[in-house]
Protein backbone atom coordinates (compact mmCIF):
# COMPACT_ATOMS: atom_id res chain seq x y z
CA UNK A 1 0.00 0.00 0.00
CA UNK A 2 1.34 3.41 -0.91
CA UNK A 3 1.08 6.68 0.93
CA UNK A 4 0.52 10.32 0.08
CA UNK A 5 3.01 13.14 0.64
CA UNK A 6 1.38 16.56 0.46
CA UNK A 7 3.21 19.86 0.87
CA UNK A 8 1.98 23.37 1.62
CA UNK A 9 4.22 26.42 1.22
CA UNK A 10 3.33 29.51 3.25
CA UNK A 11 5.04 32.91 3.25
CA UNK A 12 4.92 35.50 6.00
CA UNK A 13 6.84 38.49 7.36
CA UNK A 14 8.18 38.59 10.91
CA UNK A 15 10.80 40.21 13.11
CA UNK A 16 13.16 38.77 15.70
CA UNK A 17 16.51 39.17 17.33
CA UNK A 18 18.95 36.65 18.71
CA UNK A 19 19.47 37.94 22.23
CA UNK A 20 22.24 35.49 23.14
CA UNK A 21 24.62 36.78 20.44
CA UNK A 22 27.19 39.48 21.20
CA UNK A 23 25.91 43.06 20.81
CA UNK A 24 28.14 43.65 17.78
CA UNK A 25 26.58 40.74 15.85
CA UNK A 26 24.04 41.97 13.27
CA UNK A 27 21.45 39.38 14.36
CA UNK A 28 21.49 40.58 17.98
CA UNK A 29 19.55 43.69 16.91
CA UNK A 30 15.86 43.64 15.91
CA UNK A 31 15.45 42.83 12.22
CA UNK A 32 12.96 41.10 9.95
CA UNK A 33 12.74 38.37 7.36
CA UNK A 34 10.40 37.25 4.62
CA UNK A 35 9.96 33.68 5.82
CA UNK A 36 8.90 30.77 3.67
CA UNK A 37 7.59 27.67 5.42
CA UNK A 38 7.12 24.30 3.76
CA UNK A 39 5.08 21.69 5.61
CA UNK A 40 4.94 18.13 4.30
CA UNK A 41 2.37 15.67 5.64
CA UNK A 42 1.99 11.93 5.05
CA UNK A 43 -1.09 9.73 5.07
CA UNK A 44 -2.04 6.31 3.79
CA UNK A 45 -5.66 7.29 3.19
CA UNK A 46 -7.69 10.33 2.17
CA UNK A 47 -10.55 11.97 4.03
CA UNK A 48 -14.16 12.05 2.87
CA UNK A 49 -13.30 15.00 0.59
CA UNK A 50 -10.46 13.13 -1.14
CA UNK A 51 -7.74 15.11 0.69
CA UNK A 52 -5.05 14.35 3.23
CA UNK A 53 -5.86 17.67 4.95
CA UNK A 54 -7.35 20.97 3.84
CA UNK A 55 -4.28 23.16 3.16
CA UNK A 56 -6.08 26.12 4.74
CA UNK A 57 -5.76 24.45 8.16
CA UNK A 58 -1.96 24.63 7.85
CA UNK A 59 -2.04 28.21 6.57
CA UNK A 60 -4.23 29.41 9.44
CA UNK A 61 -1.84 27.92 11.98
CA UNK A 62 1.31 29.42 10.45
CA UNK A 63 -0.21 32.83 9.74
CA UNK A 64 -0.51 33.52 13.46
CA UNK A 65 3.18 34.46 13.08
CA UNK A 66 2.64 37.01 10.29
CA UNK A 67 3.95 40.49 11.18
CA UNK A 68 4.81 39.37 14.71
CA UNK A 69 7.95 39.44 16.85
CA UNK A 70 9.01 35.79 16.87
CA UNK A 71 10.74 36.27 20.22
CA UNK A 72 7.25 36.19 21.73
CA UNK A 73 6.71 32.67 20.36
CA UNK A 74 10.04 30.86 20.51
CA UNK A 75 13.40 31.38 22.20
CA UNK A 76 15.95 31.58 20.87
CA UNK A 77 14.14 32.68 17.72
CA UNK A 78 16.40 30.83 15.28
CA UNK A 79 15.13 29.16 12.12
CA UNK A 80 15.86 25.81 13.78
CA UNK A 81 13.66 26.58 16.78
CA UNK A 82 10.95 28.07 14.55
CA UNK A 83 10.77 24.84 12.50
CA UNK A 84 10.46 22.83 15.72
CA UNK A 85 7.82 25.25 17.09
CA UNK A 86 5.70 24.86 13.94
CA UNK A 87 6.07 21.06 14.02
CA UNK A 88 5.10 20.85 17.70
CA UNK A 89 2.16 23.22 17.27
CA UNK A 90 0.78 21.37 14.27
CA UNK A 91 1.31 18.00 15.89
CA UNK A 92 -0.50 18.94 19.11
CA UNK A 93 -3.07 21.51 18.04
CA UNK A 94 -4.05 20.48 14.52
CA UNK A 95 -3.21 16.83 14.02
CA UNK A 96 -3.77 15.85 17.65
CA UNK A 97 -7.43 16.84 17.42
CA UNK A 98 -7.84 15.37 13.95
CA UNK A 99 -6.17 12.03 14.76
CA UNK A 100 -8.00 11.48 18.06
CA UNK A 101 -10.04 8.27 17.89
CA UNK A 102 -8.67 7.56 14.39
CA UNK A 103 -7.03 4.18 13.68
CA UNK A 104 -3.25 4.53 13.26
CA UNK A 105 -3.34 3.46 9.62
CA UNK A 106 -5.70 6.35 8.79
CA UNK A 107 -3.88 9.10 10.69
CA UNK A 108 -2.11 12.09 9.16
CA UNK A 109 1.52 12.62 10.20
CA UNK A 110 4.02 15.41 9.73
CA UNK A 111 6.93 14.37 7.51
CA UNK A 112 8.98 17.59 7.55
CA UNK A 113 8.86 21.31 8.32
CA UNK A 114 11.28 23.51 6.40
CA UNK A 115 11.89 27.16 7.25
CA UNK A 116 13.58 29.50 4.80
CA UNK A 117 14.88 32.52 6.71
CA UNK A 118 16.39 33.91 3.53
CA UNK A 119 16.43 32.68 -0.04
CA UNK A 120 19.84 31.07 0.67
CA UNK A 121 19.32 29.77 4.23
CA UNK A 122 16.91 27.02 5.18
CA UNK A 123 16.43 24.52 7.99
CA UNK A 124 14.43 21.29 7.86
CA UNK A 125 13.07 19.68 11.03
CA UNK A 126 12.08 16.03 10.77
CA UNK A 127 10.93 15.40 14.33
CA UNK A 128 10.85 12.09 16.14
CA UNK A 129 8.12 10.51 14.01
CA UNK A 130 10.14 10.48 10.78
Amino acid sequence: MGKFLVTKTIKFEAAHRLESLPAEHQCSRPHGHSYKIEITLTAKTLDQHGMVLDFDVLKRFVMQLDHQDLNGFVSPSTAERLAQFIWDGLEHVVLGEMNRDTPIDKQVHIHAVTVWETENNKVTFLGAAT
